[in-house]
């Protein structure tokens, strides 16, 4: 599992939110979004930029990982 998928994935976690929530604020497909947090895919850096701050986490936080 890479790193940048775990660590999104705890982030929603402990967000409170579901999927569907995320994915709606986002803009983005579910089993897109699922793909994202099981580390399936790399998403761009904007994309990624917010779905953490939709789950109210720091971007700064996950830069490293995602680059």
């Amino acid at each position: 599992m890479p790193l940048l998928g775990g660590a999104l994935r705890n982030l929603f976690w402990f967000s409170g939110l579901t999927v569907r929530e995320i994915a709606a604020l986002t803009r983005l497909r579910p089993g897109r979004l699922r793909a994202i947090l099981y580390g399936e895919v790399v998403p761009t850096w904007p994309t990624t930029f917010r779905v953490v701050t939709v789950m109210h986490g720091s971007p700064d936080d996950v830069r490293w990982l995602w680059e």
